[in-house]
């Protein structure tokens, strides 16, 4: 049986829903039963991160279970590993964990120092495990813009390589279900394997994919010295604080870093379908 927790949410729903198609059984645990998706061949049990005795009932009979990162708190990690020592003590044969693209125990982004961390534990405890690192959800990004439809932030000419939770969600169950389904054998008992999970590539503006993406694309253009006015900045400080930002660029460790573009050499095939372009549109106002 596959496990899946934080199933009311956004991801974890997604994932129950593949899974119920493709006709496994599952148990979603959360925290409140009366908000889970009514599914076939799905039992639900109570349990939250964290919570020991809860966990241990819930995970009771489970073999593979979906760990979703946990929300973000002070004691994320503290949750992340006391539900993984819980899920050990269960009986669980194997942990698939949504991680983050470039988890590190030195990366620049905190919440990819919360999933090494995560990471370092699960495989310590000796099960098998399959770490899916994603990268920033496309879906998210629209709600980022200010009123003006504007997103402001010092990336600079960063890059990223978004990815919708509707793919995400296709490839955990994939893996869940046939452990074989990416590039190279990856069988529950092995030692385990990582798998970045990632946009389409020339990836521009922190948000793009298949070719720059900006203001334009949403239907809509704003200029950056119209963007420093109307925060306050204005005459000559607009050429200011343009050199400033682009002087402290060039200082940032992240300067001239390239970043993860492309599919991930693991992707299972004909899985990811989600065009960034079609995101500004649909979920910006107006």
């Amino acid at each position: 049986m596959i496990g899946v927790t934080a199933a009311t949410g956004g991801l974890g729903s997604r994932i129950a829903r593949r899974l119920a198609d493709s006709g496994v059984r599952q148990r979603l645990i959360v925290r409140d039963p009366g908000r889970a998706p009514s599914l076939p061949d799905t039992e639900v049990a109570q349990a939250a991160y964290g919570e020991h005795a809860a966990l241990l009932n819930a995970l009771d009979g489970v073999d593979t279970l979906m760990l979703l990162s946990a929300t973000e708190s002070a004691d994320r990690v503290a949750l992340h590993k006391a539900t993984v020592d819980a899920a050990v003590a269960a009986g669980v044969r194997r942990i698939v964990y949504t991680s983050f693209a470039g988890a590190a125990p030195g990366a620049t982004f905190t919440f990819a120092r919360d999933h090494w961390h995560t990471e370092q534990h699960i495989r310590s405890t000796g099960v098998g495990f399959t770490f899916l690192r994603d990268n920033l959800y496309i879906d998210f990004v629209p709600g980022f813009a200010g009123e003006d439809g504007v997103i402001r932030g010092p990336a600079g000419d960063g890059r990223t390589a978004a990815v919708a939770r509707d793919d995400v969600a296709a490839v955990a169950a994939r893996v869940l279900v046939d452990s074989g389904a990416l590039r190279g054998d990856v069988r529950p008992d092995r030692a385990g394997r990582v798998h970045a999970r990632r946009g389409g590539r020339r990836t521009h503006g922190g948000v793009g994919a298949e070719g720059p993406l900006r203001a334009r694309d949403a239907g809509r253009g704003v200029p950056l010295p119209r963007v420093l006015r109307r925060s306050g900045v204005g005459g000559r400080r607009v050429g200011h604080v343009v050199r400033r930002d682009r002087e402290r660029r060039a200082q940032s460790p992240l300067h001239g870093r390239r970043g993860h573009h492309g599919c991930s050499a693991h992707q299972p095939r004909g899985v990811c379908r989600s065009r960034v372009r079609d995101w500004p549109r649909a979920a910006l106002p107006g």
